[in-house]
């Protein structure tokens, strides 16, 4: 019995071998190349794109990209977060609004939102809840952690911020927070733009 299997799965591993030389199996652009978390890294995995925040930040997952369009077009401010291999956009682009802290570290405010904003242990939903925020609060972040890139124009993907908070660390997901200023931005932007 294990013999056959392992039968079957050499089989199926030398269809695939021969379907990709034959051309017929396409591997999606760099999906087996692992991009530096570097503002070259960011750069290149954008192409026609400016790193705007600092060096530092890129290291930290987060970059504010100027994306100049090949086409001559006016070009747009995106926001890119790693996903711990790969850079992919956060945001899908707007002339001047950006909602996503981008220096880190640095201090961000969570925005409570109509009642509160969940802190959670880890970066996802599933991991339990650390703390609720029930006001407007600035807390120091180091990290962005990219788990959902942005799909098409106008809906963004999500992200998770590692936060540290009453002495403890946490992660709270990207459509909840602001840099250091007012949640008064925060508003607009999602008035106008979705998240995944």
């Amino acid at each position: 019995m294990k013999t056959a299997i392992a039968s079957r799965r050499w089989g199926i591993v030398l269809l695939l071998a021969t379907m990709t030389v034959m051309g017929l199996v396409v591997m999606p652009a760099g999906a087996s190349a692992r991009q530096p978390e570097t503002a070259a890294g960011v750069h290149a995995a954008a192409k026609y794109s400016q790193v705007i925040s600092s060096a530092t930040s890129a290291r930290h997952g987060v970059a504010d990209l100027a994306i100049n369009e090949p086409a001559g077009g006016s070009g747009y401010r995106q926001v890119w977060g790693y996903t711990g291999s790969v850079w992919r956009p956060l945001s899908q682009g707007t002339q001047d609004l950006i909602n996503y802290p981008t220096s880190l570290p640095g201090t961000i405010r969570i925005c409570h939102g109509a009642q509160y904003t969940i802190v959670r242990t880890g970066p996802g939903y599933g991991y339990s809840v650390l703390t609720r925020v029930t006001r407007d609060t600035n807390v120091r972040s180091d990290r962005l952690l990219l788990t959902l890139p942005g799909k098409t124009w106008g809906i963004d993907g999500l992200g998770w911020y590692r936060i540290r908070i009453g002495g403890r660390i946490g992660w709270v997901v990207s459509y909840r927070v602001v840099d250091s200023g007012g949640c008064s931005s925060w508003k607009a932007y999602w008035k106008y733009s979705k998240h995944r």
